[in-house]
């Protein structure tokens, strides 16, 4: 499955224009046989104003003591929103 080019531009976009990196807040960790799964709120000011602030959840599956696959999830249209208008007001996740 191809990423669609907005996508990455938009990313791209974000990460160019971030004042400072990615602070995590990590709400939920709970793990089950060979799976850890996390959730985490991330926010990141960005040098024109506003901020970035999206919740992410990575599903992490290990193999003895290493890292086999991580899934992640999370909101592409925030990163869509963000990149176009930084200073417009976001809607608001309870995670």
């Amino acid at each position: 499955m191809a990423i669609p080019s907005v996508y990455t531009t938009a990313n791209a976009e974000l990460i160019e224009a971030r004042a400072e990196p990615i602070h995590l807040h990590y709400v939920e960790i709970s793990a089950q046989d060979d799976r850890v799964s996390v959730v985490a709120r991330g926010g990141m000011p960005r040098t024109k104003g506003g901020s970035y602030d999206n919740v992410y959840h990575w599903l992490v599956t290990f193999l003895g003591s290493k890292i086999c696959y991580i899934k992640e999830f999370f909101d592409t249209l925030v990163v869509l929103e963000t990149s176009r208008d930084p200073a417009a007001p976001r809607h608001q996740y309870r995670a």
